[in-house]
């Protein structure tokens, strides 16, 4: 159940004056797994020696395999091979011997590598390993990979690849080998098909499966955008061309594109032999299947056999394709690359996928029709900019592609070299491009972040040539900091505003929100800068002015989060109610608490001794259960909502509302990430001034639940059980470096609170 604390609790609390050798060997494997379960990879190394020396037989060479897995974790690979090779000298079962004979091939260290690769070779023509041909390929690139002989290692990590019969794991590492390769050759283009065909394959908790997901989402948009540049530039070359040596272009390319076509079926057709030969060979391994069955039939993509089929058929139909959005448009085309005859030789690569069917199909590979390739030569000579117009969009198309790509450079692959050049480029053929202030500012942010010299260079630049830019506006405001962010300036500007906001300077708040308005149009907070303007104003405005600029706000910014508070505080200033700008806190509560301060070990100890879970990294809730009019309630729930609103920058927060009986409501404010964040967050919203006043008058509980104990409070016995260890357990979260952390991660700009906690007994 993961309940590490507990577990270990448990194994501390044994006596060893009642240990035997059974009970002894028992407690070692225990406590080795419980570390292992925990990443404390380096403290369990003398747990698996010792239950080494415990064990016999087969059992002796799966921790042998066990200790080469965590050591070769530990990148201690020279040890590895010999723990891997001291378990294969155990005689382990087929599949350990296997497997630990690939993970001593990944972990060799040495230069002199033909007596492994002779293994590996031989291991490849045992039928029973068919299905491991991945595997082994893998190994042997790895091999290579190690020894410098990279071309050779590209050569296994393809085959692996292509002779892979379960598109798992094992086959993306080889794409993610090959992918990486590409990567270091800046080969943007041909690394994407290989990461977007990589990830889908991976679990969730891979080995750095977010980094890999991520670079993944940057080629996509990377090779999207290069091969906008590469078409738009050859359609471009071919329309220089006189119409006669135009058409032959494009003929010699629909013939090659035939061509290929036709290679590609013969490649299929030998992948479904290939294929047939592999289900004939497990049909003769697997009898208990003989009526008709694979071995798992419950999902399709769970059947190796049917998805192999499923990916054969596509091919057929579509040819290959990459994973991307908008995959069957007609001009959707993975690359096309074209030089003129005075340039060179080479004929285009790809031209785009024409000669789409009716229903946006394409014909099968192999039947393209004398209609079909007249289809296919008008449809690309249509796409040919002749016309000024044409030649302009075309224009647009590579100045934008441009742009794009000194982003990604810039900001995702934090490649300041490619960055730079693609601005070069993109000033060289565009040098009244609208791009290029932007594009010259986050160069000065690139340089700030990395402490260059170079900053300077951009800056100029951006004062000299685009003065009037709200860019160089930014600059001269001197709002920036060393290698501060564009959104780490929106959210400190957001910060100013605020205070401004709970000081009651209005004036400040609008020189702030006027200051947003014209540097930062599209950011996210815009629309709490407007709201902050708008309330401070409230009374300077008059009622029917503040309603018609919150009416203009709720239309200009229907699903933001500051629609639904600006849509009630239309309905209070209607109904006559005056709104009273909150300065933020007054006083603490003013009740007294009876509840004892407790340490982190007691408040974990009496919870479970009240029989509910002790999970701190549990999401938590926030609860208030109040009695009251339906008004009251309304005006609670309103008051927390604004304090959340303008007190959170980055946090977002949900709530759960329940009527219990009649005058009798739950609030729950949902997305509170542990129980620190919940006693904090609890603490600071008890002491906001606006909180304090919804809840005068009103006899209300609050407190702090994790998200586990919140599903089992299901009935007034159980809520009354929690209530009573609650209140007599007081957790203050008092650690600076706790409330700083908290503070930072969710974008708090309120006022710091003294620490206080709810009155749960109120």
């Amino acid at each position: 159940m993961e309940w590490y604390y507990e577990a270990e609790d448990v194994l501390n609390k044994l006596s060893e004056k009642n240990f035997v050798p059974k009970t002894n060997k028992i407690f070692v494997l225990v406590k080795t797994d419980l570390l292992l379960q925990q990443g404390q990879y380096t403290e369990a190394l003398p747990y698996l020696q010792q239950s080494i020396k415990n064990t016999k037989g087969s059992e002796k060479a799966r921790m042998y395999f066990i200790y080469g897995q965590v050591l070769e974790h530990l990148g201690r690979y020279s040890d590895a091979y010999t723990a891997y090779e001291s378990c294969i000298d155990k005689t382990p079962p087929a599949q350990m011997e296997f497997n630990a004979f690939l993970n001593m091939a990944r972990c060799y260290q040495g230069t002199e590598t033909s007596d492994i690769l002779k293994q590996l070779a031989r291991l490849l023509k045992k039928q029973s390993n068919a299905q491991y041909h991945d595997q082994i390929y893998y190994a042997m690139g790895q091999l290579y990979a190690r020894n410098g002989d990279m071309d050779k290692a590209a050569e296994y990590y393809q085959k692996a690849v292509e002779s892979s019969t379960r598109n798992g794991v094992d086959k993306a590492k080889a794409l993610l080998a090959l992918g990486e390769m590409n990567m270091q050759k800046r080969k943007f283009r041909e690394a994407q098909p290989q990461y977007s065909e990589a990830v889908p394959l991976l679990p969730l908790d891979f080995e750095n499966y977010k980094q890999i997901s991520e670079l993944s989402n940057y080629l996509n948009t990377i090779a999207e955008n290069q091969n906008t540049v590469i078409l738009e530039d050859s359609l471009q070359a071919l329309a220089k061309l006189p119409e006669a040596d135009r058409i032959k272009k494009v003929q010699n390319v629909i013939e090659e594109e035939k061509r290929k076509e036709e290679e590609v079926l013969r490649q299929i057709e030998e992948e479904e032999r290939q294929q047939a030969i592999r289900e004939q060979n497990t049909a003769m391994g697997q009898t208990a299947l003989a009526l008709g069955g694979t071995a798992d039939q419950s999902w399709y993509f769970y059947n190796s056999t049917l998805v192999t089929r499923g990916k054969l058929q596509f091919k057929k139909s579509w040819g290959s394709r990459n994973l991307e959005d908008n995959w069957r448009r007609s001009d959707k085309m993975s690359g096309f690359d074209f030089v003129t005859e005075d340039e060179g030789s080479e004929e285009p690569d790809e031209m785009p996928m024409a000669g789409a069917l009716a229903d946006g199909s394409r014909p099968a590979a192999g039947e393209t029709s004398s209609d079909d390739t007249e289809a296919k030569l008008a449809e690309y000579l249509k796409m040919i900019p002749l016309s000024d117009e044409k030649l302009a969009n075309s224009n647009s198309r590579i100045e934008t592609a441009l742009f794009n790509l000194f982003v990604s450079f810039e900001n995702d692959l934090k490649d300041e070299q490619l960055a730079l050049e693609t601005l070069q480029e993109l000033e060289r053929r565009f040098p009244q491009s609208k791009y290029l202030p932007e594009s010259y500012y986050r160069l000065y942010g690139m340089y700030q972040r990395t402490g260059s010299a170079q900053a300077e260079t951009p800056k100029t630049v951006l004062l000299q040539r685009y003065p009037d830019s709200q860019y160089a506006k930014i600059i001269k405001y001197g709002g920036a900091t060393q290698g501060e962010t564009r959104e780490e300036r929106i959210e400190k500007l957001y910060r100013n505003t605020y205070e401004a906001f709970t000081k009651g300077d209005s004036y400040a708040v609008k020189q702030y929100a006027d200051q947003a308005r014209e540097m930062y149009p599209d950011a996210k907070l815009m629309p709490k800068f407007e709201f902050l303007d708008i309330v401070s104003h409230g009374r300077q405005d008059g009622p029917e002015l503040f309603r018609e600029r919150l009416s203009a706000l709720i239309e200009k910014y229907p699903d933001n989060e500051v629609s639904p508070i600006a849509r009630d505080m239309i309905a209070l200033s209607g109904q006559g109610k005056e709104i009273v700008q909150n300065t933020s806190t007054s006083a603490n509560l003013t009740q007294s608490r009876t509840q004892n301060l407790v340490s982190r070990q007691e408040f974990a100890e009496n919870i479970q001794k009240a029989g509910f879970v002790y999970d701190p990294s549990d999401q938590h809730l926030f609860v208030v259960l109040m009695k009251g009019s339906v008004q009251q309630k309304n005006e609670v729930l309103f008051a927390i909502a604004t304090y959340n609103f303008t007190s959170f920058l980055i946090k977002d927060f949900d709530f759960e509302l329940r009527t219990l009986s009649d005058g009798e409501y739950g609030i729950a404010v949902k997305g509170l990430e542990s129980l620190d964040e919940a006693l904090w967050y609890q603490n600071s919203v008890l002491s906001d001034g606006a909180v304090q006043s919804a809840l005068s008058g009103v006899e209300y509980k609050a407190f702090a639940i994790s998200q586990t104990n919140f599903k089992a409070v299901y009935d007034s016995e159980s809520a009354n059980k929690y209530l009573e260890f609650y209140q007599a357990n007081n957790l203050q979260i008092k650690e600076a470096d706790v409330i700083k952390n908290l503070r930072e991660q969710t974008g708090f700009v309120g006022a710091q609170q003294s620490p206080v906690s709810d009155d749960a007994g109120k």
